[in-house]
């Protein structure tokens, strides 16, 4: 029987691949983690009736110079899991990692940046458990690192989910206050928990839907001075590490998502009552959730976009994500 996460990669690549005894014909070879992409391309066009790689990953349209060929190879591996190491807190970290039997390498361009494979061990380590780092993707750590703060700050992370990157600027200037919302309960409480285990003390987390009618506590309409607009999305960067969601995707939810980002850029534009800076981020590939969100957001909503950049986690078993920071100038918005 073929690995369950190799079935996953092949599933979507053909229709005629989606009977099992299909499956159950590929040959053991293909079990081989160590096996190139040009050598799994091969043994499944071989052995697979009807394959063709260049339908992994068929869209077209993507971010920045991303080619669906190159985003689509780049399917055939699982992504590594990253931690991020706490300040301070390198040589214990890596010491309990070893002692655990956990391998791991150091990012080259980053060395607070660890990439292992054993994603279930580190979360079982005496490090892990005294908050000294957190799991945390390579781009999602990078877009982090490029949010603006000042110390003494009010940061409003709108849109926080697990909240890594509202631990991340917590850790890298202390003296930021960051409120953390979300609309949805349960994500806010998995957050606490991860706030209490990190023993961060600048974070407040509030429940909140900017859609919705109640207030939010906080005055943060009026207080924020930076917004991070981690914004809801189709999630393509993030396919690689669930290949699923591809099997699953219609092509015309790309506007649904597009669609839905402009209304919750339009409502903090509406809302926010001061000149503020906002970083606007998806977890997407797709130009329509990014660059022509930044497009309508300046011909619509007097946005400037001042810079933009898509992090590709192509070639670094990572995730890939888009970033841009805008600023709105209350005056222009009306």
């Amino acid at each position: 029987m073929m690995h369950r996460f190799l079935a996953s990669r092949i599933l979507f690549t053909a229709p005629e691949l989606t009977v099992l005894d299909e499956f159950l014909e590929i040959p053991a070879e293909l079990g081989d983690t160590n096996l190139s992409q040009d050598d799994r391309i091969r043994l499944c066009s071989k052995h697979c009736k009807g394959f063709d790689h260049s339908r992994i990953f068929n869209f077209d349209t993507l971010s920045g110079d991303l080619s669906a060929e190159k985003y689509g190879r780049s399917m055939w591996f699982l992504p590594k899991v990253f931690l991020r190491i706490r300040p301070g807190q390198g040589a214990t970290v890596k010491a309990d990692l070893a002692n655990a039997g956990v391998s791991f390498e150091t990012d080259p361009e980053h060395d607070h940046i660890l990439s292992t494979d054993h994603g279930k061990q580190v979360t079982e380590t005496t490090s892990y458990r005294n908050g000294l780092f957190e799991i945390q993707d390579r781009s999602s750590q990078i877009a982090a690192s490029m949010i603006l703060v000042t110390e003494k700050q009010l940061v409003w992370d709108c849109f926080a989910g697990a909240g890594g990157k509202c631990l991340c600027i917590a850790d890298a200037t202390p003296g930021i206050r960051i409120v953390a919302s979300d609309k949805r309960a349960s994500i806010v409480r998995n957050l606490n928990e991860r706030i209490r285990r990190n023993r961060v003390q600048n974070i407040d987390t509030m429940v909140y839907d900017i859609l919705g009618d109640d207030k939010p506590s906080h005055n943060i309409y009026d207080s924020a001075e930076v917004v991070i607009a981690d914004v809801p999305c189709s999630g393509s960067g993030t396919w690689a590490r669930h290949p699923e969601n591809l099997t699953l995707f219609e092509p015309s939810a790309i506007e649904k998502f597009a669609s839905l980002q402009r209304q919750l850029m339009t409502t903090l534009s509406k809302k926010i009552r001061r000149p503020i800076t906002i970083y606007y981020i998806t977890c997407s590939v797709f130009r329509a959730e990014n660059e022509e969100i930044m497009e309508f957001c300046e011909s619509e909503l007097n946005y400037k976009c001042l810079e933009s950049s898509l992090i590709s986690g192509v070639g670094h078993g990572a995730d890939s994500m888009f970033i841009a920071r805008l600023v709105l100038d209350r005056h222009e918005a009306g």
